[in-house]
């Protein structure tokens, strides 16, 4: 997983999946408090995905500039279930 801040449009979150699998993506503070939830169970057949944060919460307010963790995870059709953490820096 790779998230890469976009100047003005907010984080372009890239990952790929080696199989179809439902994916949960959602967006914490350092201290683990949820800001959003980008996807929530979506099912995406394997490959390269992108899921776009516009560094907005769920009451659509803008957050402050900071360091925040992505937070994926991908389930698949027999319960296996494989996460990921990366960070990303607003500015």
């Amino acid at each position: 997983m790779k998230a890469t801040p976009v100047r003005g449009q907010g984080v372009t979150i890239e990952f790929t999946l080696t199989k179809a699998a439902q994916v949960q993506a959602e967006v914490l503070t350092l201290t683990g408090r949820r800001v959003t939830v980008l996807e929530s169970g979506t099912t995406r057949m394997a490959g390269t995905h992108r899921i776009m944060w516009r560094g907005v919460s769920n009451e659509d307010v803008a957050v402050s500039k900071s360091v925040y963790l992505i937070r994926m995870t991908a389930t698949d059709d027999e319960g296996r279930q494989v996460q990921a953490v990366t960070t990303v820096r607003l500015k």
